[in-house]
């Protein structure tokens, strides 16, 4: 096993964020390094509330902060952006669902990821939620009516 402490980015700290910082704060091996928003007072306010710090405002400087894995949580229409950044800088990437409402803008998220050598990952957190765990172990609630 790794002594590797991965730093992870959490770009955009709306709601969704949430999920995704206590998420990373329960697994050994991992840390919640910076937050980012281009809002900064909701940046600052998610920060102090985790015990995270630094708060950025830009994802640039989010991405030159050394991290190692950003969580992608802003609007879907911000994506791609924020995804081909992330790949552009050597940062492996796990991005909020929908990855795109385009298959152009997901077949280059992915084209530039694979051409960096980053990870990409698209998540659909819900299916991690105890009442889909539950399910999951007891296939006969998705048969119960």
């Amino acid at each position: 096993m790794s002594d590797k402490i991965w730093k992870v980015g959490i770009i955009g700290c709306g709601a969704i964020s949430r999920n995704h910082i206590e998420a990373v704060q329960a697994i050994p091996g991992a840390e919640v390094s910076a937050v980012c928003d281009v809002d900064g007072a909701k940046a600052s306010e998610t920060a102090a509330k985790y015990g995270i710090s630094p708060s950025f405002t830009s994802v640039d400087e989010i991405l030159a902060s050394g991290v190692d894995i950003v969580a992608v949580c802003t609007p879907h229409p911000t994506h791609e952006t924020v995804v081909l950044a992330a790949a552009a800088a050597g940062v492996h990437v796990l991005c909020e669902k929908p990855i795109a409402i385009e298959l152009d803008s997901a077949q280059r998220m992915i084209d530039a990821c694979e051409s960096a050598g980053v990870q990409l990952g698209v998540l659909f957190q819900r299916r991690f939620w105890p009442a889909a765990q539950k399910m999951k172990k007891e296939p006969s609630w998705a048969n119960a009516r």
